[in-house]
């Protein structure tokens, strides 16, 4: 399901956009709010009215609602961005993620929540649907659903101080997948909130007999999920690009800029050839993107979930070697809060680890390899 095609003019007009914004508004130090006892760090009302206005909390939904049907070219566009100006509002989660997951069930609206409420920001989405934190977002759910109550706990919900909206996976009485909707304050529902390694917000929910809106069931929803998580893999491969792209162009500054002995420690030919190799990851990840966004439109599902695990494979080792070097050849600053590299590094490994660590998409690769 992704009928929009994104011609060569369109796209680079989108890309235009979303670097000029990243460019002229947006800086390390307004994304990532110093403040961390501030529950609301890293969500900026005035920058979520912006992104609703230029059309990016849109692109998943249907063309009938003002979206893009989840364009592959236009999500990483955005994510690309979204990982260059490491913006901290759930973008992602609830435009991406969350949006995507509706429009493939097929949703048209319900549970109290629009396609135009989700375009416009008014309402934020999440998923919950990790059960612990080193499992893979392919494994059954321990969450159930039966006689209209919903039963367990969900961890690493992102953004889940601030969502509206959540929709929670589960297992019926019978073990087959339930996706259901509900209101983040509704009865039966806890949680607490925590900081991630990024500075971003994250939520443990326990559902204690909570009411939860059905909104789709067995394979249909088995389905959905497998493409949604899909596609959102490739966008955070997008995402980790934008980043490592622009930590890049910080590292080569500073080698350039950074002098000892009289002259700048870039023209020390170690840190030359180290400035290559990251750049060359670069490329790499670069490839490996665009070969999963062809993957999502024409590929059987086979070789698209092939394709898919096999490009977030490469983007975590690279996003984690890029990383480390960048770190190591700025020295002590590369760790400090005020420096945006530490920054980047610390979102890069936190992409490494969402929707599946390194280690389940080799695996995954390994399974439905051709033969």
């Amino acid at each position: 399901m992704m009928s929009v095609q994104v011609d060569d003019e369109t796209l680079h007009m989108f890309r235009t956009m979303v670097d000029d914004y990243v460019r002229d508004r947006e800086t390390v130090e307004s994304s990532l709010p110093a403040g961390s006892d501030n529950a609301d760090a890293g969500y900026r009302p005035q920058s979520w009215r912006s992104y609703s206005e230029m059309g990016w909390l849109s692109v998943s939904l249907d063309e009938i609602d003002g979206g893009f049907d989840g364009a592959p070219e236009l999500v990483g566009a955005i994510m690309a961005g979204v990982g260059a100006g490491l913006l901290a509002e759930p973008i992602f989660t609830s435009a991406i993620l969350c949006a995507r997951l509706l429009r493939l069930i097929g949703w048209k609206g319900g549970g109290g929540i629009t396609p135009a409420q989700i375009g416009s920001g008014e309402t934020i989405l999440t998923l919950a649907h990790e059960e612990g934190f080193d499992s893979s977002p392919w494994d059954d759910r321990e969450c159930s659903y039966d006689a209209g109550r919903l039963v367990g706990t969900k961890v690493n919900v992102l953004h889940g101080n601030i969502a509206s909206h959540i929709l929670v996976t589960a297992s019926d009485g019978a073990g087959d997948l339930v996706i259901l909707l509900t209101r983040t304050d509704a009865p039966g529902i806890s949680r607490e909130d925590y900081r991630t390694l990024d500075g971003r917000w994250a939520s443990t929910m326990i559902f204690d007999t909570a009411h939860g809106l059905p909104i789709s069931e067995g394979s249909i929803a088995r389905t959905a999920l497998v493409r949604a998580i899909d596609e959102s893999i490739v966008a955070l491969c997008s995402e980790a690009w934008g980043a490592i792209r622009r930590l890049n162009e910080i590292t080569r500054s500073y080698l350039r800029q950074r002098e000892q002995f009289g002259r700048p420690i870039g023209n020390n030919q170690v840190l030359q050839h180290r400035m290559m190799e990251c750049l060359i990851q670069q490329a790499e990840v670069r490839a490996v993107v665009l070969r999963a966004q062809r993957a999502l439109r024409s590929s059987g599902e086979a070789d698209r979930m092939r394709t898919v695990s096999g490009a977030m494979a490469v983007t975590a080792a690279a996003a984690r070697h890029i990383g480390y070097e960048a770190v190591q050849m700025h020295g002590g600053i590369g760790m400090t809060h005020e420096y945006a590299v530490s920054h980047y590094f610390k979102r890069l490994r936190m992409i490494e680890l969402m929707l599946g660590q390194r280690r389940h998409h080799l695996r995954r690769f390994a399974e439905y390899r051709k033969s």
